[in-house]
């Protein structure tokens, strides 16, 4: 096996077990604070809202690449658990906005500086490369990106 067959096999082993570990905290919830219960798939969601306070359902949708339906659902849940609160635009009685609560912002803290950790540690490693290299590694995640939503698709 030459260097490039062991490096790209390297690179697909370890996005291989990235996923399997992805598809195991997926099922768990996570606890913050005391007792507040959270989903992995509802993490992105509320980092949307409380970053972007004000946001409406269809654009949470755009932004979080899902249907408005699975947006509506995901934040019945949230709302259902006291992490999100909806409430309407003056003048305008169509238009939902999405605001996080303060028991929410137990979990945007933790959440914040779990991030912040991590990716200051990718910073420096990400620091090392070559502006070509990393212009590579962005090429094949995005590739990878791209075959995956292609995967999805086709097994609907």
């Amino acid at each position: 096996m030459n260097c490039l067959s062991t490096n790209a096999f390297q690179i697909l082993n370890t996005l291989t077990s990235i996923n399997e570990k992805y598809a195991l905290m997926e099922k768990n919830p996570r606890i913050y604070g005391k007792d507040i219960k959270v989903y992995p798939s509802q993490i992105r969601a509320i980092v949307m809202v409380g970053h972007n306070p004000g946001i409406n359902i269809t654009e949470l949708a755009q932004r979080l690449e899902i249907t408005k339906a699975s947006a509506s659902e995901l934040i019945t849940k949230l709302v259902g658990n006291g992490l999100v609160r909806k409430t309407k635009e003056a003048g305008n009685n169509k238009e939902v906005l999405l605001f996080t609560t303060d028991k929410c912002q137990v979990v945007l803290n933790d959440l914040d500086k779990q991030h912040e950790q991590a990716f200051h540690d990718f910073k420096l490693i990400l620091s090392e490369l070559h502006e070509t290299n990393f212009e590579v590694v962005v090429k094949v995640l995005k590739r990878i990106d791209l075959y995956l939503g292609k995967f999805i698709k086709e097994n609907r």
